[in-house]
C-alpha cells in the first residue's frame, strides 16, 4: 500500500503544479514568457533600465 500512496501523491503534485492548464496553455504561457525575455533583453541592450522595460507598451501588453 505504502508505494500506491506515493504514486498517489506524485500524481496529486503535477497536477498542482501544472495549475490545471492543457498542454497547448502551457506552451503558449511559456512561449509568452520567452517573448518577454527576449523583449526585455533588447530593450536593456538599448539602454533601458528593468523599470523603464517594464513600463514597454509591448511588454505591458503581453503582461496585462
Amino acid at each position: 500500500p505504502a508505494p500506491k500512496k506515493k504514486a498517489e501523491k506524485e500524481g496529486k503534485k503535477k497536477e498542482a503544479e501544472s495549475g490545471g492548464l492543457s498542454k497547448e496553455e502551457r506552451d503558449e504561457l511559456e512561449k509568452l514568457k520567452e517573448d518577454i525575455i527576449t523583449r526585455k533583453s533588447k530593450l536593456k541592450e538599448e539602454g533601458l533600465s528593468g523599470g523603464q522595460c517594464n513600463k514597454d507598451a509591448q511588454v505591458q501588453q503581453w503582461v496585462a
